[in-house]
């Protein structure tokens, strides 16, 4: 079988975009953030295809989410190639939701190619009556069978 690579954002420093000079924008330039950004981006782009869980937080994903999403420019550095290569990566997402999934499918799209809809699961803890704040979603097999459909589909 493939390996599998799990990259776990809550115990990964990821920091926001803050007290800079934009040195990431300028040629040669480098983050001055010394953070998990670029381990993680770098792990991406050495994978087949790549499959985002994200939970719902006051109706879109983390913080840690969008601070990592923002701190792009750290890894791709303007160079269109790379980001060529990052966007055409096969992608999926499954968002833990009770609400907002036209927010979350609306977001997924920066990280599609132009035109893509992006391949999401929504899972709702309330369908499965479970509290949503218990983080047991996966002990249910009816989630756990909704989750291997959606990543068995080519």
């Amino acid at each position: 079988g493939k390996e599998v690579h799990i990259v776990d954002f809550s115990k990964l420093s990821i920091e926001p975009c803050n007290h800079c000079n934009c040195e990431c924008f300028l040629p040669g330039g480098n983050c001055p953030v010394q953070d998990d950004v670029v381990s993680i981006y770098e792990e991406i782009m050495q994978s087949e295809k790549v499959y985002f869980i994200l939970a719902n937080y006051c109706g879109y994903p983390s913080a840690k989410y969008f601070a990592w999403n923002e701190r792009c420019t750290a890894f791709f550095k303007r160079d269109r190639e790379v980001m060529a290569k990052y966007m055409a990566l096969p992608k999926k997402f499954v968002a833990i939701t009770n609400s907002n999934m036209d927010k979350f499918t609306e977001l997924m799209k920066a990280q599609v190619p132009n035109g893509t809809e992006p391949e999401m699961l929504f899972l709702s803890s309330g369908k499965f009556k479970i509290n949503s704040l218990a983080g047991n979603l996966m002990e249910v097999p009816e989630a756990r069978e909704l989750v291997a459909e959606f990543v068995k589909k080519a």
